[in-house]
């Protein structure tokens, strides 16, 4: 489940908007949201990616780690 990440115009603005939804959830509701990114897996669209990275980011703020890797562009759900 990879998916290489090219940044394109307006994404911090998305990325920004998914980030404020997410950090309104709850610990469970958050490591739910995770789960369902795992078992929807990676499509190829851009926004989700968006989202799998804002994802990312409130996860490590949260938990102090996170299980989605970003490498060279990479996205990777594991």
């Amino acid at each position: 489940m990879k998916h290489v990440f090219t940044s394109r115009e307006g994404d911090q603005e998305l990325f920004l908007t998914y980030y404020d939804r997410l950090k309104a959830l709850n610990d469970e509701q958050l490591i739910e949201a995770y789960h369902k990114q795992i078992r929807l897996g990676l499509t190829g669209v851009h926004a989700q990616a968006v989202y799998v990275l804002a994802l990312k980011k409130l996860m490590k703020n949260r938990f102090g780690k996170d299980c989605i890797a970003l490498a060279g562009g990479v996205l990777d759900l594991g």
